[in-house]
């Protein structure tokens, strides 16, 4: 499968499952218009401090996303950190 990221720079905690269960839904109906068979797991971390490593915060999200695809896919998990 395909994996992508997006930054929400200004997205506080709260507002940030809205948004997400927003973009899973119009993925999931745009496949479904298509007939394609695609669904969509989505791990994301809201960072609530500053991290000096873009590495550690794609490795950590990634560590999240595959826990999404293993409980069943096409889910969403959030959290936030630390």
């Amino acid at each position: 499968g395909d994996e992508f990221g997006i930054l929400f720079p200004a997205l506080k905690h709260d507002a940030a499952l809205p948004v997400l269960e927003k973009l899973q839904a119009e993925l999931l109906n745009e496949m479904e218009q298509r007939r394609w068979g695609v669904t969509f797991s989505i791990g994301a971390i809201t960072f609530n401090e500053v991290m000096t490593s873009s590495r550690e915060m794609t490795h950590l999200v990634d560590k999240l996303m595959y826990e999404v695809k293993k409980s069943g896919k096409n889910n969403i998990r959030h959290t936030a950190w630390p």
